[in-house]
């Protein structure tokens, strides 16, 4: 539970002071807010399905293991 709240208060720590300093800065990073948002959102979802998909062949191998 620590880890979940350590991650979200980095991220809110990213989101109001390292973000809109890239989207001043006149950077090849200057996008809206929204655009970092919804990156982070698809990168944290793609994550949870690689994770997914690993537990799921763990799973899968120790049945075959214990049938053997």
């Amino acid at each position: 539970m620590s880890r979940i709240f350590a991650l979200s208060l980095a991220l809110a720590a990213w989101l109001t002071t390292i973000a809109p300093a890239l989207a001043d800065a006149h950077s090849r990073y200057s996008v809206p807010l929204w655009t970092w948002i919804a990156a982070i959102i698809v990168a944290i979802g793609l994550s949870l399905v690689g994770l997914l998909i690993g537990w799921w062949f763990l799973r899968k191998r120790s049945r075959v293991d214990a049938e053997q």
